[in-house]
């Protein structure tokens, strides 16, 4: 019987049983890839070179190799007729960012850790690398205590126990609404395991569907449903937490985070995306598929399209989150934008019809046949999340090193918006003359939704320094005006998701602006009037939209809002020379009296007409009560210039660690702010 030199040097018997590691079957396509290589070149070069290529040893790149390349010029790298640099370069950017474990498996921990082995170097017999992992086993072991972790629980009990008409109910609800908004599942593959036991459903990932596809159903007892299976995935969760991470975990911890935040349990939202946020790098899902060179070997096509839209479904849900939350963006780009070829079913999820199945929310439902272009939104939102982390970390999450750099951003800023816009077929961006009667599915109206409120918020610093800037504003404004319009008419006050409610209170915010500066005889009155026709349409807005309780609280901050500008402009009428000692009308918001002890009254006693940015649609007039305060002034007649030269950055912990939804409103900032131009003589 043959032995190895191992087992000679350990006395002991060789044994056939055991299956060759992930590792070895690694370092095996390293050997094979550098034959290849060899072969290409040798039929590349010339007949007199190649005897001296033959008598060259083939290696592989050593990880130092690798790292001193990346310091080197093009011109010090040999020809390309004897080295094949690109692949060898993909070789050794997977040698710095991919490792093996003591497993055998392939994960992904860097040079500086004690955990990185370099799989082009691994050697599957060595002892350092062939211990015993029996203790760690027995450790995890200890965690499947049934004290500490609920019953076994498969998809197929919980399938079991779900009467089918909710089941059916509940799927086609989450496949309509919530899952065109970030795809972060892919429909064909979850469909597929469902019923199999497949590796792509899991009974959290089921659980946390279940729950955020209540929130938009219609049956009457939806709410309590909801609650049931939130409950349920919550006692799934650490036993999936004690697996490891997993794609399926990942989808699931990000659908749950969307529930919590839409819920008001903000806190939970944000800590559940950072732990699925964490579970994607630790599955190496934020690495481009070109840097892992010879190892993108290890997984299938499906493996990859899946990864590529998880990673994307991660971005845009952080950017998000930070744009809502006031805070610095956790993810950046660093994986290519996916394309109809690259996302798994991308050209079918676009020819599906929308919505899937006929639902009792308007007659042009079941009269109007349109495509869910789910892919092409999707791939169109990434985009546009890489231009809003931009405007919020250039103009808001750190300080502005100067003041010339912010006004060339704003243009070219401003051209990457328009750009994007005109790259957009007419069914997903929708103009001003192109508006219909029938507003086009949820998902395609808060695409142009956030396309706008990132306008403002590229333009809201400028807005006195610049007439351009203002004029977008007030532009994107309307424009959202007139989104909400299509949507209300086609779903009423029903759906009004998360970020809708972020974009509706940035317009409010230029509403605000623009009536209080215009309110007077020297102010533009056609422009006042159609502001607070916007503003009202926005306030019954967050008054009647129950989707998530930060509505309630929109409407009452814009109320604090208006009352603030009044407030300051009275005294800037009385006494202007200590108008720079008066604080920002948004500075202790936060401090001021909770939403509910607020009810807001018109803006105005007679409704102006109709104008061509009024909403055409019946709002009712809102009667103050006794013991409310009312924001409307008759006297106030004079135009307001709020124009405190303070910056508007995001703000940090600990200021943002609130549970009542203020994070969302930035209630400290100055909404009218803007950047000091002082020092350029242009604006001196």
């Amino acid at each position: 019987m043959p032995t190895c030199q191992k087992c000679l040097a350990n006395n002991e018997s060789c044994s056939y049983d055991k299956a060759p590691s992930v590792a070895y079957a690694v370092s095996l396509q390293n050997q094979l890839q550098a034959y290849k290589d060899r072969i290409k070149e040798l039929k590349r070069v010339k007949d007199e070179e190649r005897d001296a290529l033959l008598n060259e040893p083939i290696c592989t790149i050593s990880p130092n190799e690798g790292r001193s390349r990346a310091f080197r010029s093009t011109s010090d790298f040999p020809s390309p007729l004897r080295i094949d640099t690109a692949s060898k370069r993909d070789t050794a950017d997977a040698a710095e960012i991919a490792s093996v474990g003591t497993d055998g498996r392939l994960c992904f921990y860097g040079k500086t850790s004690l955990y990185h082995i370099d799989p082009q170097n691994f050697d599957p017999n060595s002892p350092e690398t062939n211990h015993d992992t029996s203790i760690e086993n027995d450790n995890h072991g200890l965690a499947y205590m049934p004290s500490l972790y609920p019953q076994f629980c498969d998809t197929a009990s919980i399938l079991a126990e779900t009467p089918s008409a909710i089941l059916v109910d509940l799927l086609d609800t989450y496949w309509t609404y919530p899952h065109h908004l970030h795809c972060v599942l892919c429909k064909p593959l979850f469909l597929r395991d469902l019923y199999s036991s497949g590796p792509y459903v899991t009974p959290f990932l089921l659980c946390a569907v279940l729950a955020q596809a209540a929130r938009y159903s219609t049956r009457s007892d939806a709410a309590d449903i909801g609650r049931g299976f939130a409950a349920k995935a919550l006692q799934l969760l650490p036993s999936d937490i004690e697996k490891g991470s997993s794609i399926p975990t990942i989808q699931a911890l990000l659908v749950f985070s969307a529930r919590e935040c839409a819920c008001g349990r903000v806190s939970q939202g944000w800590l559940y995306s950072g732990m699925a946020f964490r579970m994607m790098r630790d599955l190496g899902i934020d690495v481009s598929p070109k840097k892992l060179g010879h190892l993108l070997k290890q997984f299938s096509e499906e493996d990859l399209a899946v990864r590529q839209q998880v990673f994307w479904s991660c971005y845009t849900w952080d950017k998000t989150m930070s744009v809502c939350l006031g805070r610095a963006a956790v993810l950046h780009c660093s994986v290519e934008l996916p394309t109809l070829n690259t996302l798994p079913f991308g050209r079918e999820a676009d020819d599906e019809m929308w919505p899937p199945t006929v639902i009792n929310t308007s007659l042009a439902d079941g009269l109007v046949k349109q495509k869910a272009l789910s892919t092409a939104r999707f791939i169109a939102y990434c985009e546009l999340s890489i231009i809003t982390e931009s405007i919020l970390d250039t103009l808001y999450s750190r300080p502005h090193s100067g003041q010339l750099h912010l006004l060339t951003y704003l243009d070219t800023t401003l051209q990457r918006l328009q750009s994007w816009a005109d790259r957009l077929p007419p069914e997903l961006f929708i103009k001003e003359a192109t508006a219909t009667i029938v507003a086009p599915p949820l998902h395609i109206l808060l695409l142009n939704l956030t396309y706008h409120a990132a306008t403002i918020l590229l333009c809201r610093p400028y807005r006195t320094v610049q007439q351009n800037a203002k004029e977008k504003c007030t532009q994107a404004t309307q424009m959202i005006d007139t989104l909400f319009v299509l949507h209300v008419k086609r779903f009423g006050f029903r759906y009004v998701t998360y970020l809708q409610t972020y974009t509706l209170f940035v317009a409010c915010t230029i509403n605000v602006l623009d009536f209080t500066e215009n309110d007077g005889p020297t102010g533009d009155s056609k422009l006042a009037q159609e502001a607070n026709a916007r503003l009202h349409f926005g306030l019954e807005i967050f008054r009647q939209a129950n989707s998530t309780p930060a509505a309630a609280r929109c409407a009452a901050t814009i109320s604090q809002l208006f009352q603030r500008q009044k407030t300051s402009k009275q005294i800037e009428k009385s006494n202007p020379e200590n108008l720079a000692r008066v604080r920002s009308p948004m500075t202790d918001m936060a401090d001021s009296s909770s939403a509910h002890d607020i009810t807001i009254a018109p803006l105005m006693t007679n409704p102006p007409p109709t104008t061509p940015y009024q909403p055409h649609v019946t709002v009712p007039n809102l009667i103050p009560t006794n013991n409310a305060t009312s924001i409307q002034d008759q006297n106030l007649t004079e135009p307001f210039d709020f124009s405190l030269p303070i910056e508007t950055p995001l703000r940090w912990l600990p200021e943002n660690v609130q549970d009542d939804g203020s994070w969302m409103l930035m209630a400290d900032v100055n909404f009218n702010g803007d950047f000091d131009f002082s020092s350029i003589p242009e604006f001196s």
